[in-house]
């Protein structure tokens, strides 16, 4: 038998390599999130002959030029169908060879390619190979005589975009600068850039793009404007792919280089549950040549039978009474991904499986990579009773995310990840995807459908929706896109309900709040399945687990005290009056009463951004205490005080 993967690599940097040599470091999970291909990095290093730090801006390129990396290989069928590919991939993990050179990189490109000079006497703009030479590790070096200055970074990109279309194909490109310089027009024969500064002004009124053979300026403060780049065309260009798009007609906008608007990851994830979690299917990972699953996928079946009979010589799976020829056989079925149970499917399809799941629960003998064991929840506080309808301690947990492209300068929400238009990765469509597989335990809260359904249909929810609502259809009106599918008020409960239990959570286990992570499962009587619960779980890319502080939090008794403390301190938020007052805060005031000091928690932590929350749909407001869904708790609490 040929052998199958090796396990995952246990450390989580990746080498980053703009130029023959290694120049910087990027952790796995960035290169799968906010620094995939297509996204800006900027490093800093030292130069060893002269011991400057030296700035480096570059592009990570495409999944054509990643490097062959057939160990780090991730298997998650259920996802793979539903994203059309056939694995995925860790992002490269440093290797160098005897001589201490890195042989596998993250490759990356220069990006943007104009700098100016450091020199203030000097100031030239150019791009790298013409005003400007690559030094390597030592940067970007300004290729005037007798002038030593490096070359920084030019601050502002373009990039198109167009709220009517749809569409995101990633576009970027420099900053016309010699095109500004000349008022918007045509540049003169051999122009010669410079940046200068003025005393007397500051900010973007104080930059001059100056020509210096033909005496024409404009200064930077009106780059920002409505209609700056009007007469100027997108040529389509998709530096980390190495070409261009052509007759796009999307307008442009002006980006700062290191804005968060000029990368937006669009991830798909998956929690591994049975039966691609089993211990059955994990076995045959391991042990089942990389060429049979091949075959088995491309529907060779006749290699089954020859497949069983060597796996009946690995311990544990011998033992015909342990598992039979049919389950050998079903187990190498759903390994090639070509069960029958195996069909592409939507996030929101994905999600009710894993909530099936968890409600069903699954113990230790039976568990592979999932163990969930549901416990009782008999609540002390009496006005708990009817409010809560699952408690899950999740003991065992597996999570795959990929990356499948990313967006610019706006990006959609409330769509499936799993099918949302974005830029690609590849020029061709590749036959897998970077991702992570992350390890971990947690917490399943699922509120009682019945109470949750009763409490929406009251006035107090009723009103305080409507100005959400508004809110949500004039920021899908300035971002043009439709406004057909607004929130629930049972979205916006569990989702602020969930930050709440992660603040606390934070204190009561001893974890971060960024190493503890949210997923939502809400839906409602359309989808059949009507549930209100989310997922509270810290997961490692660089472990295989942790040491239980978390799921042991979901003891009953030990949970009531943890939930009443999160109400009771959701009560009052440090800027009341004014959170609880507000009628839209954070971004394009889509949460109501939500801020920093009572509800917001780590980006990456949040499935939706850190929108979508109020505090006063949980424990209700000073004037209508009854659009609380723990109204009760809090009249008790209050009472205590």
């Amino acid at each position: 038998m040929t052998p199958g993967r090796t396990k995952s690599p246990t450390r989580s940097q990746s080498t980053i390599a703009a130029t023959p040599k290694s120049i910087g470091k990027l952790g796995m999970s960035q290169a799968v999130s906010m620094f995939g291909p297509g996204s800006i990095y900027v490093m800093r290093s030292s130069d060893n002959s002269t011991g400057d730090l030296v700035l480096h801006s570059v592009m990570i390129a495409g999944l054509e030029s990643w490097p062959d990396d057939s160990a780090g290989l991730i298997r998650e069928q259920s996802l793979e169908k539903s994203l059309g590919v056939t694995h995925f991939r860790l992002p490269p993990v440093e290797e160098r060879d005897k001589q201490g050179n890195v042989n596998k990189a993250i490759p990356a490109i220069r990006f943007p390619e104009v700098h100016y000079c450091s020199n203030e006497k000097c100031g030239t703009v150019g791009r790298v190979g013409t005003a400007f030479t690559d030094g390597n590790t030592k940067g970007v070096l300004c290729s005037k005589s007798n002038c030593r200055g490096k070359g920084i970074p030019f601050r502002f990109v373009l990039a198109c975009h167009d709220k009517a279309d749809p569409l995101q194909p990633g576009h970027i490109d420099d900053f016309p600068y010699e095109w500004w310089a000349h008022e918007c027009g045509k540049s003169c024969e051999s122009p010669s850039i410079v940046l200068s500064s003025s005393e007397e002004k500051s900010g973007l009124e104080g930059m001059w793009l100056y020509c210096s053979k033909c005496d024409k300026k404009q200064s930077l403060a009106g780059i920002f404007s409505e209609g700056a780049l009007h007469n100027r065309k997108c040529w389509g260009k998709r530096p980390w792919l190495g070409d261009s798009e052509k007759d796009c007609k999307r307008p442009l906008r002006v980006l700062q280089r290191g804005a968060a608007n000029v990368y937006f990851p669009v991830s798909a994830s998956a929690i591994s549950i049975p039966p691609y979690s089993d211990w059955l299917i994990n076995k045959l990972d391991e042990v089942v040549g990389v060429a049979a699953v091949a075959n088995i996928r491309k529907g060779d079946f006749t290699g089954i039978d020859y497949e069983i009979k060597n796996i009946r010589n690995i311990p544990r799976l011998d033992d015909p009474d342990r598992y039979t020829n049919q389950q050998l056989r079903e187990g190498l079925l759903i390994l090639a991904g070509v069960h029958e149970s195996i069909v592409p499917r939507t996030e929101a399809q994905q999600k009710q499986l894993e909530r099936n799941a968890l409600i069903a629960g699954r113990s230790e003998e039976e568990a592979g990579e999932f163990e969930a064991i549901p416990v009782d929840f008999i609540p002390v506080q009496k006005s708990l009773d009817g409010l809560v309808g699952h408690l899950i301690q999740v003991h065992r947990l597996r999570e795959v995310r990929a990356l499948r492209g990313f967006q610019r300068v706006e990006p959609s929400y409330g769509g499936d990840p799993y099918q949302l238009d974005c830029a690609p990765l590849s020029r061709n469509k590749t036959n897998w995807l970077p991702a992570i597989e992350v390890r971990g335990e947690g917490i399943y809260l699922e509120l009682d459908a019945a109470t949750v359904a009763r409490w929406e249909l009251s006035h107090a929810v009723k009103r305080r929706m409507q100005q959400l609502h508004k809110n949500y259809q004039k920021s899908c009106a300035n971002a043009g896109r439709d406004a057909d599918n607004p929130p629930s008020a049972r979205h916006i409960l569990v989702h602020t309900l969930s930050h709440m239990m992660i603040k606390q959570l934070s204190l009561e286990c001893g974890y971060s709040g960024s190493s503890l992570r949210e997923r939502l499962y809400v839906s409602g009587h359309e989808s059949g399945e009507v549930c209100a619960g989310f997922l509270i779980y810290t997961a490692s890319s660089s472990a295989d687990g942790t040491l239980g502080g978390l799921v042991s939090q979901g003891d009953p008794s030990v949970f009531e005290g943890m939930l009443c403390s999160a109400v009771a301190s959701a009560r009052w938020c440090s800027s009341d009056p004014l959170c609880i007052e507000s009628e839209g805060q954070g971004n394009d005031a889509l949460n109501l009463a939500a801020c920093h000091a009572c509800a917001l928690i780590a980006e990456t932590s949040c499935e939706c951004g850190n929108m979508l929350l109020d505090r006063g749909l949980v424990v209700g407001t000073p004037d209508e205490p009854d659009a609380g869904f723990f109204q009760m708790l809090v009249a008790d609490l209050n009472k205590a005080v």
